[in-house]
């Protein structure tokens, strides 16, 4: 859409909406002044003139403020019922269905038809079996995850994975946690046996198995290094394609949003090509000539240090120097019978 000097945006909710921070808040409308565009709310007042800015910003800040009260009681109510093993919301693990308690509470009890899958699952990973084949049979057998789709690896391993199967429930325990998050230093983790589907020792068994590589555990060190020919975007690192991308690769996220277009270069292909070429460079390295150069660039470095040692030193004595040539001047303005005087009573204090 082309912007002319004369448009105008009209936010039909209020300023709260337009942004969570009152900082973006200004950016944002700092940056649509620019072309000509004003922002305005027809829910809340508005007034010409500089007032505006003092009434825009209070608005702004109250709305952040009223977010941040409501996202920490928000945490604190859920933190209460996550340490008595009740439903938050979301989607239901496989092996249990959600129970109302009271008017407003809901908790888990086992479905004993899934449970039965999932130890099945356990108990064939545990005896080695891979996670494609237990999916398989898991399909086959005609269940199908929350989302009615079939059962695929990562939906094995995320079952495998989830801590309720072996009766702890844990909430606040993600990395990347809000900003408005109030209580990360506190992770709730409730012992509920009645909720356990497998034994503990036999969830850490599996746990312990090789299983497919898991995005979180590959390292993508040229991450944000490598540029996109097409967009100059930099490429991010994960393992998006599934089975078929198995050691990850850097794609570039610009091009895969907004153009359609997914370049990509595998995690260990371009790591290669980057020790391959490193190790050409290093081949054709004098070792001796740069072990030299280093030795050279110390020595500097030291004498540099001492010349500026002994210029500090130089400086303190002419400035010790300068002070005793301006005592002896003021000494001299003294007439004799004064520092006789002075003399004197100087012989006296050596004396007592």
């Amino acid at each position: 859409m082309l912007l002319n000097q004369n448009s105008i945006i009209c936010h039909c909710l209020e300023h709260s909406r337009f942004a969570r921070s009152h900082l973006d808040a200004r950016k944002y409308k700092e940056l649509l002044a620019e072309y000509g565009i004003k922002v305005i709310s027809v829910s809340e007042p508005s007034i010409e003139g500089p007032e505006n800015i003092l009434l825009e910003s209070n608005q702004e800040m109250l709305a952040e403020y009223f977010a941040a009260k409501l996202a920490r009681d928000s945490m604190r109510g859920m933190i209460t019922k996550a340490k008595k093993g009740q439903y938050l919301g979301g989607i239901v693990p496989f092996g249990y269905r959600k129970v109302k308690v009271s008017e407003k509470d809901w908790s888990f009890e086992k479905e004993e038809k899934e449970a039965q899958v999932v130890r099945e699952i356990f108990e064939m990973r545990v005896e080695g079996v891979l996670t494609m084949q237990i999916a398989r049979y898991v399909n086959q057998s005609g269940w199908k995850t929350r989302r009615g789709k079939a059962f695929t690896n990562a939906s094995i391993d995320w079952v495998i994975s989830n801590q309720k199967h072996k009766g702890v429930y844990s909430f606040n325990d993600r990395k990347k946690k809000g900003r408005f998050n109030y209580y990360k230093g506190e992770v709730v983790r409730a012992d509920l046996p009645k909720l356990a589907i497998v034994p503990p020792d036999l969830w850490q068994r599996v746990q312990k198995m090789p299983g497919i590589q898991k995005e979180s555990r590959l390292l993508y060190l040229l991450k944000g290094k490598l540029i996109c020919g097409d967009c100059g975007f930099a490429l991010s690192g994960g393992s998006y394609g599934g089975a078929k991308n198995k050691g990850g690769s850097y794609y570039c996220w610009n091009c895969r949003k907004r153009h359609n277009k997914y370049h990509k270069i595998g995690r260990d292909k371009i790591a290669n090509v980057i020790v391959h070429y490193l190790r050409e460079q290093v081949s054709n390295v004098d070792v001796r000539a740069v072990t030299d150069m280093a030795n050279e660039k110390i020595e500097c470095q030291s004498q540099k240090g001492r010349v500026e040692e002994i210029a500090n030193e130089i400086q303190n004595n002419r400035n010790g120097h300068s002070k005793h040539n301006k005592s002896r001047r003021i000494w001299n303005l003294f007439p004799e019978s004064l520092k006789s005087s002075f003399r004197t009573r100087k012989r006296q204090r050596e004396v007592a």
